[in-house]
């Protein structure tokens, strides 16, 4: 793992924070993008790089991987881990479309775009993007932000398929419901939730992972595969924890 460079785009707190602290501590160097900086970023030293940035402005993305770049000469490992959910039904006015579709879905995209090209030059390199079990099932007053996470699915799987023969794999980072600034509104019951320590953790050992899809651990993909197959009674388990 020495010089392995990753670059977490969200990383300043709850989950991605938890994964940066934990891939500090075994060895890599991590550039953090974020919009906030926090204090733990503070010491580490040289080993890590935060980067005040918007994931919604390509001219912020692109400055920020040169600048990573240019200090490290390389990024081996891109996690897409910046989001945002607004609770609102689906045909109401306050639901905020644009947002979540331009952070979670276009925001990706963005870094995807400006990371590629290096990792092309590199021949290899892995993509983790965020995914979110519930863009299997749906769930109320989260319209938008399960769209974008299962549009960000397909455009992981159609990436994946144009990056054959490249040496750079594409995949999703698949987590259970979890504890963080994002599901706090979400009506669901928190004490049912996992740690965001704990989840981060365990996404930090499978970092380097080359499957098409990683799971937490092994209960949430057993979670996925019943989600998938039997989204019906999924959706009804959920509506009970909420």
């Amino acid at each position: 793992m020495e010089n392995k460079i990753v670059a977490i785009t969200g990383g300043s707190g709850g989950i991605c924070g938890a994964m940066a602290r934990s891939l500090l501590a075994s060895g890599y160097k991590v550039a953090i993008l974020d919009i906030e900086e926090v204090e733990w970023i503070r010491s580490f030293g040289d080993d890590i790089l935060f980067i005040n940035c918007d994931v919604r402005s390509e001219n912020q993305i692109g400055e920020a991987v040169r600048m990573i770049v240019d200090t490290w000469g390389h990024i081996d490992i891109l996690v897409n881990g910046a989001a945002v959910v607004h609770y609102a039904d689906l045909i109401s006015r306050d639901m905020n479309i644009e947002d979540e579709i331009d952070v979670n879905f276009k925001g990706a995209v963005n870094v995807i775009r400006a990371v590629l090209p290096y990792m092309l030059e590199g021949k290899g390199g892995i993509v983790h993007n965020m995914g979110s079990l519930l863009a299997f099932s749906g769930h109320k007053n989260m319209g938008a932000y399960v769209s974008s996470k299962a549009a960000l699915a397909a455009f992981t799987s159609t990436l994946r398929e144009e990056m054959g023969g490249t040496g750079i794999v594409v995949n999703m980072f698949y987590l259970p419901l979890t504890r963080t600034a994002l599901t706090h509104d979400s009506g669901m019951r928190q004490g049912l939730m996992a740690d965001p320590e704990k989840v981060g953790l365990k996404l930090a050992k499978k970092i380097e992972s080359t499957a098409h899809d990683v799971y937490a651990d092994f209960r949430t993909r057993v979670q996925a595969n019943l989600i998938r197959t039997f989204p019906g009674i999924a959706s009804r388990f959920i509506q009970l924890v909420s």
